[in-house]
């Protein structure tokens, strides 16, 4: 399938290779939407419950956490709240990386593959970002082309946004300075 604009790279599993999407307003059997529904259909996203798109697969995290008494609430957080989190359970972020990943390849899939894209680049630079480490296998160069992509959107707004330029400037300093 082509799509006419930005390439964007979404790494693959253990079992295939990286895969990249070519992000842009045609494509066959999507359909066009503008940038206000875009805009829409991402804050809905972010104001979605996690227990709503995740399910079961949130309740083990979610129970674990809870024991270790090291974070409360997973189920009851919106996925907005997660990626925005000071201290969010990596456990989650990986979680909303693959169902972002599995949303972004589904051609069926009710989340247009724009808005599942910035969910994806979202958990991974939550990880980067609140606990320095990476929850991805792209290199950094792949990464700063999905922050540069997200933030070319002029449908990522508000705190998503500043979400997108504080990883944009801790990978700029992570570049200057990679340490040992």
């Amino acid at each position: 399938m082509r799509r006419g604009g930005t390439i964007v790279e979404i790494e693959g599993d253990d079992s295939h290779s990286d895969l990249s999407w070519v992000l842009g307003p045609e494509d066959e059997g999507f359909p066009g939407w503008s940038a206000g529904e875009l805009e829409e259909i991402l804050k809905h996203q972010l104001e979605t419950f996690l227990a709503v798109d995740i399910g079961n697969r949130l309740l083990e995290p979610d129970r674990a956490l809870a024991g270790s008494g090291s974070f409360q609430g997973l189920r009851s957080m919106r996925f907005g709240e997660l990626l925005l989190h000071p201290r969010p359970p990596v456990e989650a972020l990986d979680l909303v990386k693959d169902l972002a990943k599995a949303r972004r390849n589904d051609p069926e899939g009710l989340l247009p593959p724009e808005v599942a894209t910035v969910l994806y680049y979202g958990s991974i630079c939550a990880a980067a970002l609140r606990h320095g480490i990476r929850i991805s296998t792209l290199d950094r160069g792949a990464l700063r082309a999905g922050l540069e992509w997200a933030l070319s959107r002029e449908w990522v707004t508000g705190p998503i946004r500043g979400h997108f330029v504080e990883a944009r400037a801790y990978l700029a300093k992570e570049e200057a300075d990679p340490g040992p």
